[in-house]
């Protein structure tokens, strides 16, 4: 897994990499601090996160790589990245030529799905265990790995441009969405089609989605500024601060005051 060497100020010593037959997966953390400037590195990889998020730059193209995404990034791919919280995340490179990557393309893209936050729990668990049967284990993994972003980049290739519209338009205006009698008569179609079909080629309701943008803009909120948890919850459009508390919680496993609180205590430490 030989990468090149770039000084962050991320705590390498946390770091754990294994080989496994085709792959080889390296775990580490990165702090809010961190910034690498642009780079490239000479293996095409996937990256995961496990906890927090990035953000990561290609040329025009910039996107931010959260829990439940997958970041195909291809080789000697131009990039740089910036840290919004700690972030944990797992980085998953072909160590064997058997196994070819030109099928995803040479351009990065981010895939998105529950599954893939389970199955990087998955190997991420796995990286650790010593047993005979762990490598092809973990070789099995990082192919269901690869399979998602072959699926995914067919289905994003699939979809009607007008339904990539309507997800634009609700990415860029999540604070203050449009009604979906709006959206559907910018699409030029029925409410309950636009409904039906963006469930069925993402996975999830458009309200379903807002709520997501927005929960993660708390989350921003509440790493990068001192804003009260009741203002945030206005901000982001939550009815009060307790229904923020809530859906906060229950999203990421912790409460808001409790994840503000412990970015501080990295923030000490580093």
């Amino acid at each position: 897994m030989a990468e090149k060497a770039y000084v962050c100020g991320c705590p390498r010593s946390n770091s754990i990499a294994r080989d496994a037959g085709l792959f080889g997966v390296r775990r580490s953390i990165s702090l809010r601090t961190c910034r690498l400037g642009e780079h490239e590195h000479r293996e095409a990889r996937i990256i995961l996160t496990l906890g927090g998020c990035f953000e990561t730059r290609h040329g025009a193209w910039r996107t931010m790589v959260d829990v439940g995404n997958a970041l195909y990034r291809p080789a000697n791919d131009m990039h740089r990245d910036a840290y919004n919280e700690p972030t944990v995340s797992l980085g998953v490179l072909v160590s064997s030529p058997a196994e070819r990557w030109h099928a995803l393309g040479t351009r990065p893209f981010v895939v998105k799905g529950d599954a893939l936050a389970s199955l990087a729990s998955a190997i991420s668990w796995e990286i650790e265990q010593t047993d005979s049967a762990s490598a092809l284990v973990l070789d099995a993994l990082c192919a269901e790995l690869i399979g998602h972003l072959r699926q995914g980049t067919a289905l994003e290739k699939s979809r009607p441009s007008w339904i990539r519209s309507v997800r634009n338009r609700i990415e860029e205006t999540y604070l203050r969405p449009p009604s979906l009698c709006e959206i559907a008569v910018d699409a030029d179609r029925e409410p309950s089609y636009v409904a039906t079909v963006f469930k069925k080629q993402y996975g999830t309701t458009i309200g379903a989605h807002v709520r997501e943008l927005r929960v993660r803009h708390a989350r921003k909120l509440l790493a990068e500024t001192g804003i009260s948890l009741a203002d945030i919850a206005n901000l982001c459009g939550f009815a009060d601060q307790s229904h923020f508390a809530r859906f906060f919680k229950r999203r990421f496993a912790i409460a808001p005051g409790e994840y503000r609180r412990r970015l501080g205590r990295v923030r000490e430490w580093s």
